[in-house]
């Protein structure tokens, strides 16, 4: 399954010399399971630098999959749409 990628903006910040904070975590949606990455990001021009990033990394992985023949029409789909999913979260995120 495509993972959940959430991206935040300076919160618990304070005092850190880090820019960038990862972890990732395994949550249940919809009785599934997914991986779920969250991004930290400490100053505006860096988060929006992440996002932009992240969403590039999801549309060229969207692009992937949509070519990919091995995989079943509705598995292709599933992934297709957890992906659009995610884009949409991120393209939000970005307004």
């Amino acid at each position: 399954m495509v993972p959940i990628v959430e991206v935040s903006e300076g919160k618990g910040c304070a005092g850190t010399k880090e820019f960038v904070n990862t972890s990732e975590s395994n949550v249940s949606v919809d009785g599934r399971t997914r991986k779920k990455i969250s991004i930290r990001i400490c100053g505006k021009d860096i988060g929006r630098e992440a996002r932009a990033q992240a969403l590039q990394g999801l549309q060229e992985a969207r692009n992937d999959i949509s070519r990919e023949q091995e995989l079943s029409l509705k598995l292709r789909n599933e992934i297709m749409a957890d992906l659009d999913r995610e884009i949409t979260k991120l393209r939000a995120a970005n307004d």
